[in-house]
């Protein structure tokens, strides 16, 4: 009797989890307008929908047997959630280093479809089973090596949080995939007669509650930055735009930071357009004229700080600049 009451508790204990992210990232994502946010929502959706049809399983009898037996056959259910997560998965990267999806991530998610289209003719249904479970492990270990490797080219060295959790992610797709081998050749029974599958990895949810600490805790200090903007910029800091005048140049001073962020949009974006501002960059700068620093501008676009240098250092080039108050009077000069 202590097992079943266990097994409930913990899947209910996964499913208000990951609606707790949902509903966060929701929120943030509506009320400040960041899809960066609606990404992470959409991903924790996802795992939503494939605990419930875990505890599905585990509680009901009857369905469990129809879904083992269909998995084997036709596995559209879990083959949609495993597409959904991996598509969410490649948003929520994209998003944190503001790039868009690329090439290689297209043809990986094609060949991701693919492999689990033609995955159901293996006429052997353990291999069957530990094929299609390994398929999803070895596309997020691809996708964080190249993440990686990504990091690795990009200016800046505060990239160590993304770089730890995509050495989480990594070490965690091995444990996951050690555990479905024991129990798809160990513990699983797959006969003509009978197929009894155990669909719950206690590695791939214990993945997934880290993910949950870590967006929840990022979402609240989010929220806890909803502070007046005097406040905000004495706890982050002094401001990066310094005058010129506090770099002894002699030069005349600059217009107010806030009166230049209130310019109409059109100008912003002509600016854009005659310097080649890709739309991310566009954001950054339109921060800048608010006179964030950089550690605001990370949480405001929802991206690392180094994410935020590496557009920075871009915005220079394009523009011609090397310190922010030039970049302003550039801009001030623009018409």
């Amino acid at each position: 009797m202590i097992f079943p009451v266990l097994q409930v508790s913990y899947n209910l204990l996964l499913l208000i989890a990951y609606a707790a992210v949902v509903s966060s990232a929701c929120c943030y994502g509506i009320l400040r307008r960041q899809p960066q946010a609606l990404a992470l929502a959409g991903l924790f959706a996802f795992y939503l929908l494939d605990t419930a049809i875990i505890f599905m399983t585990e509680v009901i009898p009857s369905f469990s047997g129809w879904y083992d037996q269909v998995f084997l056959t036709t596995p559209a259910i879990k083959t949609i959630l495993y597409l959904g997560m991996a598509f969410f998965e490649l948003c929520v990267w994209n998003a944190w280093l503001g790039r868009r999806f690329s090439a290689p991530q297209v043809i990986a998610l094609i060949c991701l479809g693919l492999w689990y289209l033609l995955l159901p003719l293996i006429p052997a249904w353990v291999w069957k089973a530990y094929l299609y479970f390994l398929a999803y492990q070895v596309f997020s270990v691809c996708i964080c090596l190249f993440g990686l490797r990504a990091l690795g080219r990009m200016p800046g060295d505060d990239h160590k949080t993304l770089r730890q959790l995509l050495w989480i992610t990594i070490v965690g797709s091995l444990l996951i995939t050690l555990e479905d081998s024991f129990v798809i050749f160990f513990v699983d029974v797959y006969t003509a007669s009978v197929v009894r599958m155990h669909n719950q990895n206690v590695s791939e949810s214990i993945l997934r509650l880290l993910y949950t600490v870590i967006v929840l805790r990022l979402l609240f200090r989010q929220g806890q930055q909803a502070v007046p903007r005097g406040t905000a910029q004495e706890a982050a800091g002094a401001p990066e735009i310094q005058p010129p005048e506090a770099e002894g140049d002699g030069e005349p001073g600059l217009a107010e930071p806030a009166d230049a962020a209130k310019d109409p949009p059109d100008r912003l974006k002509a600016f854009a357009q005659a310097t080649g501002l890709t739309d991310r960059e566009l954001e950054v700068f339109a921060l800048l004229l608010e006179n964030r620093s950089n550690q605001q501008i990370s949480e405001s676009l929802y991206i690392s700080t180094g994410t935020v240098k590496a557009h920075i250092h871009n915005i220079f080039q394009k523009v011609g600049v090397t310190r922010r108050y030039e970049l302003l009077r550039k801009y001030d000069m623009f018409s």
